[in-house]
């Protein structure tokens, strides 16, 4: 049975706010500048064309698809994977080509940004490699320097 994609983005939520719980004080003085990097990335991606503007929104969810690591976790727990994966990219795409569209009218690039964050999800991913499969013993003394070694 399939899981809803709203439970999904709840977690996802939910450990977005606890990851803002515990940076504390920090987050106080990193909001404004947060703030200031998200207004001037606005105002830059304005005076740019519509494909640059689609193509530079489209490059975070890109970069995240391709280092994701937990699709295994997704796909045991029953949750439709590519819906969740459209549905997180574009919530993610739409925090900057939203403001954009309204703002500057690059009602082109919200349309071109939700088909890439469609493509994106869409794109097929590949087993990270975890070793060399081969166990090397690291020897940074040598074991006979030792007083005391077992026989």
């Amino acid at each position: 049975m399939l899981r809803p994609v709203g439970l999904i983005l709840e977690i996802r939520l939910r450990q977005a706010w606890r990851s803002v719980k515990s940076v504390g004080a920090l987050w106080i003085l990193g909001l404004p500048l947060a703030t200031v990097f998200y207004l001037s990335t606005l105002s830059t991606l304005g005076k740019q064309s519509t494909e640059t503007v689609a193509t530079l929104v489209l490059a975070l969810p890109l970069l995240i698809h391709f280092n994701r690591r937990d699709l295994f976790f997704l796909e045991k727990q029953g949750f439709p994977l590519r819906l969740v994966l459209l549905a997180e990219y574009g919530l993610l795409s739409l925090v900057l080509a939203l403001p954009v569209a309204l703002l500057f009218e690059h009602y082109a690039a919200l349309a071109l940004t939700l088909t890439g964050a469609l493509v994106i999800a869409f794109l097929p991913q590949w087993k990270h490699r975890t070793g060399s499969g081969q166990a090397r013993p690291l020897i940074f003394l040598p074991y006979m320097a030792f007083e005391w070694h077992s026989a």
